[in-house]
């Protein structure tokens, strides 16, 4: 925990010293972007003539770019950007602002202004977004400053490998900036969370696109015929930026249309988006101390950025008053709900006079839940002739690791009901983790009057015949290759206990490396293979599996066999810490806490035997999940990403590249 104050520590020193020095030598954003696809990639369809426009409108004077509602607000709803003729063309502007407790705030705006719109689109539609880099850059100057490399090919808007160089690689190319730019926090590319499409140059390319301050890029990309039809997002995705980026609040939400075609339980309901992000702690309250005395948390939490945030300067918890849903008097609602945090574990649940109510949930992590296992809810007479339909999975919590969505039906309160909450649960995050206690962030009120939401197609079951769905037959597809993952975690310096973790995620059998751009893959695969991986988690604090691209069926956690409502999709997953008896030891005349031991004999485990290790993890395992990887579809044939998803350990080394062969 020390170290990771000592990391937020210098991230707010660096951003106001980068921030006060852009302030001497440029105006508060950058004022017209300068071009980094050059003219032999043609502008897209119906983004041209925005640019230009949104081009007067950057320096957005006496504005705050990223402004964000009061403590107590009524929870707003993001706009809602739908695509039309099949295409979705969207320009969006990446802004930086500042908090009032001096806290980097970032965020996404379309034309209109509008911060973090929702971006529908159709299976087998183009999605069009150019984006445009309006965060001042660090070096104005060309000098360096806190150790951050010059940066003059940046300042003149002049790519050092031109985004047009883009001829389809296996191993990937260049796309923008070079990637020697990502250690300058002003730069920003998108990863389109959840979304089979592919990992080459304009699309879901963020192992090696970056968009430089003041520059302007062209994603283009179509939505696969066969894409679930479910709630996505969007973030950057920069290496060693992407914590300060998601946490300032920069993500929004993508929605693929449809899923009333496979659950016709949500047809016609009023449609409600919730968005978890988490922001630093103010800094007048006292320092964040580790689960179980968990008074303090780590992060702030907010909703649909309404703040929940920590105000106590005593040993007594108080927070800012929650945020407030109005639901309509006896009018169930369809909830795309999704954890946009970069570091928090948010389980939730909706509370009732502080009984938990169940919610039933169809869609996980953009797929419709029980798509092969489910039981037939189509009329009986067409039953025979249709796919059926599937199954809600109806639970009392919900469980969100950062990047995780569910999607699920919630009645409102009942006349008779006099406390209606949302409400998060304390979360054991392992022996070094953060502090996660359990908070109110949102009160829910009925009224009469209608919510003015949007309401959810009505379900035509007869579509459903003509739908194809991506994961058929995985379930029973006999698997090419098994593998064993792990996460662990080492001091970068392991005779000085102040000095930075190290993290690592890693192929059993390979020696742990800290991810850094331009690594070779971990992992060679070809298209049509089906896998069987096992993550384990070897380090005492909880991690999250997420691999960009494709998803993975669970199939059991911990080597026991899950029920068949649990073996869903997933593109993410949390693993709790390792708790293994731990002793404070001396090892190379260091004194380390948390080591772990045999309190039987003494002896830690690091210098066991291999046959005492394996005698040692049969009593103490290592948490674990294991789960089907699918791929089968040749979209997913390139280079991309797996890490854990609390993105401060991402930063910091938690990744590895995959490259898929066609």
């Amino acid at each position: 925990m020390n170290q990771q104050l000592k990391r937020l520590t210098t991230a707010c020193l660096m951003s106001l010293a980068l921030d006060a020095a852009a302030a001497k030598t440029l105006p508060a954003t950058v004022a017209a972007p300068s071009p980094s696809v050059p003219a032999s990639l043609n502008g897209l369809p119906g983004i041209s003539a925005q640019t230009t426009a949104i081009g007067a409108l950057a320096p957005r004077a006496g504005k705050s770019a990223c402004a964000r509602p009061a403590a107590g607000s009524v929870i707003p709803q993001p706009a809602h950007i739908y695509s039309s003729g099949g295409a979705l063309n969207v320009h969006l502007d990446y802004y930086e602002d500042v908090d009032a407790n001096g806290f980097p705030t970032f965020c996404f705006l379309d034309v209109n202004g509008n911060q973090a719109p929702i971006l529908h689109g159709k299976p087998g539609d183009t999605f069009n977004i150019e984006v445009t880099n309006r965060v001042p850059p660090v070096n104005p100057t060309g000098t360096t400053l806190l150790g951050v490399p010059d940066d003059s090919l940046l300042q003149a808007g002049t790519p050092a490998v031109a985004a047009t160089k883009t001829t389809p690689a296996v191993a990937g190319n260049q796309c923008g900036e070079q990637y020697q730019f990502a250690s300058d926090p002003s730069s920003v590319n998108v990863h389109y969370h959840g979304f089979l499409v592919t990992p080459r140059c304009q699309s879901d390319n963020v192992a090696h696109t970056v968009i430089a301050a003041g520059d302007t890029f062209e994603y283009s990309f179509p939505i696969p015929a066969n894409e679930p039809p479910g709630l996505y997002w969007f973030h950057p995705h920069v290496h060693g930026a992407g914590e300060q980026s998601v946490q300032g609040g920069a993500s929004g939400q993508l929605i693929i249309d449809g899923i009333e075609q496979f659950h016709p339980e949500v047809s016609g309901l009023p449609e409600r988006v919730l968005v978890f992000r988490d922001q630093l702690v103010s800094p007048n309250t006292p320092a964040p101390n580790p689960f179980p005395n968990n008074v303090v948390p780590t992060w702030d939490i907010s909703l649909n950025y309404v703040p929940v945030a920590y105000t106590s300067t005593t040993s007594t918890p108080s927070y800012t008053p929650p945020g407030v849903i109005e639901m309509q008097a006896g009018q169930k609602e369809f909830w795309r709900v999704v954890n946009a945090g970069a570091d928090a574990i948010l389980d939730f649940q909706v509370l009732y006079d502080g009984v938990p109510q169940p919610v039933s949930i169809v869609g996980l992590d953009g797929v419709p839940v029980n798509v092969e296992n489910g039981q037939n809810l189509v009329a009986s007479l067409l039953g025979a002739l249709l796919p059926a339909t599937s199954a809600p999975v109806v639970k009392t919590t919900v469980a969100l690791a950062p990047g995780q969505r569910a999607e699920f039906v919630v009645a409102p309160p009942g006349p008779s009901v006099k406390s209606a909450v949302i409400q998060t649960l304390n979360y054991d995050t392992g022996l070094v983790g953060d502090a996660v206690p359990s908070r109110t962030l949102a009160t829910i009120a009925t009224q009469r009057a209608t919510t003015g939401l949007p309401a959810m197609p009505v379900a035509n079951p007869l579509s459903l015949a003509t739908w194809t769905q991506r994961f058929n037959g995985l379930f029973q597809a006999p698997s090419t290759v098994s593998r064993t993952l792990y996460f662990s975690e080492q001091l970068s310096d392991p005779a000085n206990p102040a000095a930075a973790t190290n993290f690592f995620i890693t192929v059993d059998g390979a020696t742990p490396t800290v991810y850094a751009p331009g690594v070779a893959p971990a992992i060679t695969t070809k298209v049509g293979s089906v896998e069987d991986w096992t993550i384990q988690n070897r380090a005492l604090e909880a991690h999250v599996f997420h691999i960009h691209q494709i998803h993975y069926l669970m199939e059991a956690v911990n080597g026991v066999a899950l029920a068949p409502a649990d073996m869903q999709l997933r593109d993410d997953y949390t693993l709790p810490g390792w708790k293994p008896p731990v002793t404070t030891a001396t090892i190379n005349g260091v004194v380390t806490p948390n080591t772990p031991y045999d309190p039987k004999t003494g002896v830690l485990f690091q210098n066991m035997t291999a046959t005492q290790q394996t005698a040692y993890l049969k009593q103490y395992p290592y948490p674990s999940f294991t789960a089907k990887f699918d791929f089968r579809d040749p979209t997913a044939a390139g280079d991309f990403v797996y890490h854990c998803h609390i993105l401060a350990h991402e930063d910091q080394g938690m990744m590895a590249l995959i490259r898929v062969l066609p």
